[in-house]
């Protein structure tokens, strides 16, 4: 008897669970993904619902539509439910329209019935509007950089950059400053002062105190009155430095933050020492 009976529930468990195995509610999008999805826009996405083990007969189901992040997108309008009729296959097709609120990479969620279907990843870009602005900044940037640098070339002595060369102690300390001392501190900071699971920023941390100084610092050298011969003649030596510096730190005491391969911007250290000053 009891062996019966143990049997009857294994053979009812087994029922129940290769019925919640095939029940299963297919789903397809509609484009498969918005291309320039724009904050501010609307779209409207077509999704088709089947249900792979249909019931033999008509099935109202109830419709949940959300974003992930709501503060990326919303869903403005979609329908309660859904009728998976046997004549048209146990098959459905709603409209679920869409509206970008922010920018951001995030998914939509649908829930038929009971069941959350595969979701639906969504990206959204700038709007028309902000992209016009960004580009006419930028434009406005780059021509204002490059008259300040014409503007500081004129102020620049050949006879005191010759004198550097000869001399260089400037160079020579603030080769040493940068590749020496930054790097050093750069990683008892993210060795010492980083949580033991932050690899990723132990990493990031000493790669920014393996890089050189940028050529803005000559702004400063202005503003403050200092020798702009000197601040140029350091920026200059420490990028072409940099191309030998930065791989032989990062090959190094980099290895011991992770063992993968690191690129080193080769092409972006030459355009910037052939444009820095």
């Amino acid at each position: 008897m009891i062996a019966s009976t143990r049997t009857a529930l294994l053979l009812i468990t087994v029922l129940l669970c290769v019925d919640f195995v095939t029940c299963k509610i297919d789903v397809t999008y509609s484009p498969n993904e918005f291309p320039r999805f724009r904050v501010g826009e609307q779209r409207t996405l077509t999704i088709q619902v089947s249900d792979s083990s249909p019931p033999h007969k008509s099935e109202n189901r109830s419709v949940l539509v959300g974003c992930a992040d709501t503060f990326v997108c919303k869903a403005i309008s979609y329908p309660n439910h859904v009728i998976l009729h046997p004549d048209e296959n146990y098959t459905s097709t709603f409209r679920v329209e869409l509206e970008a609120l922010f920018l951001g990479v995030t998914q939509l969620n649908v829930t038929i019935g009971d069941e959350v279907v595969q979701p639906y990843q969504l990206r959204i870009v700038r709007s028309n509007r902000d992209e016009k602005v960004t580009l006419a900044f930028s434009i406005f940037i780059a021509i204002f950089v490059l008259i300040i640098t014409f503007m500081m070339g004129t102020q620049l002595e050949p006879r005191r950059i010759i004198g550097i060369v000869r001399k260089p102690i400037g160079p020579t300390v603030g080769f040493f400053c940068q590749f020496g001392l930054m790097p050093t501190l750069g990683f008892l900071l993210a060795e010492y002062g980083l949580p033991a699971d932050a690899v990723s920023l132990k990493l990031a941390l000493f790669a920014v105190s393996t890089c050189p100084g940028g050529g803005k610092s000559s702004f400063w050298t202005i503003i403050f009155g200092g020798n702009l011969d000197l601040s140029i003649s350091m920026t200059f030596t420490q990028t072409i430095a940099a191309l030998f510096m930065m791989p032989l730190w990062m090959g190094t005491l980099g290895k011991h933050f992770t063992d993968a391969h690191v690129r080193i911007p080769f092409a972006k250290l030459i355009e910037a020492s052939t444009f820095s000053e």
